[in-house]
């Protein structure tokens, strides 16, 4: 007889709110159908869930994979643990920023050494008391970038700014859609 999984917990649907969290990493302007953010940032995800979510019995877990043969050990594969602790910009982290009725928003931070490029993004729900898992990739990708406005950062460049040109130095980053390579040029802007 085989294990029936009924009234275990499912991923519903994942979605990585492009228009909510683009604008707080200033990469709004590009056109493309990924989710575009930067390194040493944090950004929301929504989860939706089959039924409430509950820390004491459920384990939420985000997952960042690249390349073809993605791991652990070459680099390629990132596990984000879903806790009660504040997320922390050093490392993969993320926590439970509310709950909603079958939904959970989950802040996640991405850390500044992170490698830069595009991603696949997996949730996993666990059900701690049965040990049933179930796992959802989300419809678009993430790609990330190099972060020049944060002083950890090895690109960091002084007087970066992303509003209107008013002086100083602009960096634009192009993604090429048929290479996936990242462009990096810095324009230099003066005052009229």
């Amino acid at each position: 007889m085989f294990p029936c999984n009924i009234g275990a917990i499912k991923i519903r649907g994942f979605d990585l709110l492009k228009r909510e969290n683009e604008p707080k990493h200033v990469t709004h302007h590009y056109s493309t159908d990924k989710v575009v953010l930067r390194r040493g940032f944090g950004f929301t995800v929504r989860i939706f869930l089959s039924k409430e979510y509950d820390q004491q019995r459920h384990a939420l877990n985000v997952e960042f994979r690249r390349g073809v043969k993605p791991g652990f050990l070459n680099n390629s594969r990132f596990e984000c643990i879903i806790d009660r602790r504040a997320v922390r910009n050093w490392e993969w982290s993320g926590s439970v920023k509310s709950k909603h009725d079958k939904s959970v928003d989950v802040e996640v931070a991405i850390p500044v050494d992170a490698p830069v490029g595009e991603y696949e993004v997996i949730a996993e729900v666990v059900d701690l008391k049965t040990n049933r898992q179930d796992c959802f990739k989300a419809e678009r990708n993430v790609v990330i970038l190099f972060n020049p406005w944060n002083s950890s950062e090895c690109i960091m460049i002084a007087h970066v700014h992303s509003g209107p040109p008013e002086g100083g130095i602009s960096v634009r980053p192009k993604i090429s859609t048929d290479t996936n390579f990242i462009y990096v040029y810095l324009e230099a802007l003066t005052r009229c």
